[in-house]
């Protein structure tokens, strides 16, 4: 394999090849890619949730934000005979490093589309500056981080300049046992050369996940895992991603893997911590084709001076963090947040339980109820708070007194705020709604329905009763008896249909309101089949009849009817065309006692004037 197909591979390795470039064959090979930390790398190169420290300034600068001691620390990387990259940092408390990196990538035999023919040196200076914090307060589990850097690049002995950015951020939840993080690198102008070409910088915009289990006295071994979403500008997606398992705060094994070739590459790595220093080693194959390049990569760290915080303590003690110190503070253990008075004691100003500075809600009425935040709580959501509330489960929606107690103005059970018809009169049935039923559906209320069984789909008048009652009754008493043309039957049968009922129920309703009236109930046919046939069919057609209002209206007695079936005998027209037919088809209820008749139709004259 030439060494020409060698920087192929690396530039694929490194996200090299610029796809903004202005100039064919130009390149710009980001030595961030090739990583500057060997623990990184032995878990993926995913860095995005790695854990915070001097080496975060190389990959998301919220890491940062970790530094809580001072440290200096040392990479290096070889891949290809007279290739290599170094890299030195230097971290201060709080948050602050500094670093340099030198990247050689050797000799380098040009092809015509890479400047000109012949064999020319590649390299690399930079330098890197970065500040990581945590927010305070409510979003102190967010952490955000900035770095510059400037890079010198020399190709076949062309120099090229530019300065970029890097900005990222890292959410920690579950106590920091859990890492969501984020960053872009290389934000920035392009790469100016002293030929007047350019390179746009590899800009890469990254976004992952970290996991690393707790620390916990007895715990020897502990596990972690990340990974990586990853999309340089110049290439798509790639993944990377690993894990380690800690022995103790003396070993470190690592494995993991990343696609950013054309095939998924492992990579394996360890660490050891002694003291105050620590050693991680590296190993990938970048392999294409039939060849290997092997690189390893090795980073070596020393922390000095004390802790932060430890160093500047100045003052007196201050156990609690009251501002008052130990030895004037009457209440030692005073929580965290908490306001207090000159002799280091908590003040509760509502009464509440909750101290001042942790009660969100510092004007709590006295005897309220609270939570933990020291805000009251109103249980059943009317308005009034627990503890003053003497009806502590009403139901949502209901209207409340003062007391917290559900009103119900027109007293039928139902509480105002939930009662659809909060004016109905007293002593009325209601519904689950505060409105007043209706039983039989027909729209009209039970305590103003006069007609309480009337059919659902039978049209009725402010009375709740059928219009059709008021017709057959006005019927009745003009002409002495009803006449029914609508009643049906199954053919040749005498089973009455359904939709006969509701012409039946009026009949039935005013059949009720003069049980002293006798009738003859007589049924009449077509001339179609024999006269014995229809007489017979009329017969029990209106026995049918009778039998189905007896069964409805049970105070109707069988008794006040006379049965009488004519058959085709009395026709009211010629039996010459259908629609004759339909017309002698019929059943009539004809009133026997005239006599009867005649003194109802004059008493109902005299209440009329009255």
């Amino acid at each position: 394999m030439s060494k020409h197909c060698l920087w192929a591979t690396l530039l694929i390795v490194g996200l090299a090849t610029s796809a903004g470039a202005q100039t064919p064959g130009s390149v710009a090979l980001d030595p961030f890619d090739l990583g500057t930390a060997a623990a990184i790398t032995g878990m993926g190169g995913a860095s995005a949730a790695a854990p915070g420290g001097l080496w975060s300034l190389g990959y998301n600068p919220a890491g940062l934000a970790g530094v809580t001691e001072s440290w200096l620390g040392a990479s290096y990387l070889r891949w290809l005979e007279g290739s290599w990259s170094s890299y030195g940092v230097v971290a201060l408390p709080p948050g602050f490093a500094v670093g340099l990196l030198g990247f050689n990538q050797g000799s380098i035999t040009r092809s015509e589309d890479f400047f000109t023919e012949g064999s020319a040196d590649v390299s690399d200076f930079g330098a890197l500056a970065g500040y990581g914090t945590r927010l305070p307060g409510s979003l102190s589990n967010l952490s955000l981080g900035i770095s510059g850097q400037y890079w010198q690049k020399n190709y076949a002995g062309i120099r090229g300049s530019t300065f970029g950015v890097n900005a990222g951020g890292q959410l920690a939840l579950m106590e920091d046992q859990f890492t969501i993080g984020a960053y872009v690198q290389n934000l920035g102008p392009s790469i100016r050369f002293e030929t007047s070409e350019e390179d746009k910088q590899p800009l890469t915009i990254a976004g992952g996940a970290g996991w690393m289990m707790k620390k916990a006295e007895g715990r020897f071994v502990r596990l972690g895992l990340t990974a990586d979403v990853v999309k340089p500008n110049d290439r798509e997606v790639y993944f990377a991603g690993g894990g380690q398992i800690l022995l103790g705060d003396l070993l470190a094994l690592r494995g993991g893997a990343y696609t950013g070739l054309d095939k998924t590459t492992p990579t394996f790595g360890a660490g050891l911590m002694y003291k105050n220093f620590t050693f991680d080693y590296a190993f990938s194959d970048l392999s294409l084709s039939d060849e290997s390049i092997a690189t390893h990569h090795m980073s070596i760290a020393y922390r000095f001076g004390e802790p932060a915080g430890e160093a500047a303590r100045t003052g007196p003690k201050d156990s609690d963090g009251d501002g008052v110190p130990d030895k004037k503070d009457k209440c030692p253990d005073t929580p965290r947040g908490a306001t207090v008075d000159l002799t280091g004691c908590p003040k509760d100003s509502d009464g509440d339980g909750v101290l001042d500075g942790i009660d969100q809600c510092p004007d709590t009425p006295k005897g309220a109820t609270v939570d933990a935040r020291g805000c009251p709580m109103d249980s059943d959501g009317d308005g009034v708070w627990d503890g003053l509330d003497q009806c502590p489960d009403t139901p949502r929606g209901a209207v409340v007194d003062a007391k917290g107690c559900p009103k119900d103005s027109d007293g039928d059970g139902v509480y105002d705020g939930l009662d659809q018809c909060p004016d109905t009169p007293q002593g009325v049935a209601v519904d689950a709604k505060g409105c007043p039923k209706d039983s039989d559906g027909d729209g009209v209320p039970d305590f103003k329905d006069k007609c309480p069984n009337t059919s659902r789909d039978v049209k009725v008048d402010a009375d709740g009763c059928p219009l059709e009652v008021i017709e057959r009754e006005t019927e009745l008493l003009d002409t002495g008896m009803i006449r029914l043309q609508n009643v049906n039957f199954e053919t040749a049968k005498w089973d009455i249909l359904p939709d006969s009922y509701p012409t039946l129920e009026a009949v039935g309703e005013v059949l009720l309101r003069w049980p002293e009236l006798r009738f003859e109930l007589a049924g009449h046919t077509d001339s179609r089949g024999t006269v014995p046939y229809n007489q017979k069919l009329s017969q029990n057609r209106a026995n049918s009849v009778l039998q189905w209002l007896t069964s409805k209206f049970p105070d109707l007695k069988a008794e006040q009817f006379k049965v009488k079936g004519y058959g085709e005998l009395k026709p009211l027209v010629p039996n010459k065309s259908p629609e004759n037919m339909a017309k002698n088809r019929r059943v009539e209820f004809v009133v026997l006692n005239k006599d009867v008749l005649k003194r109802i139709k004059e008493t109902r004259t005299i209440q009329k004037k009255d």
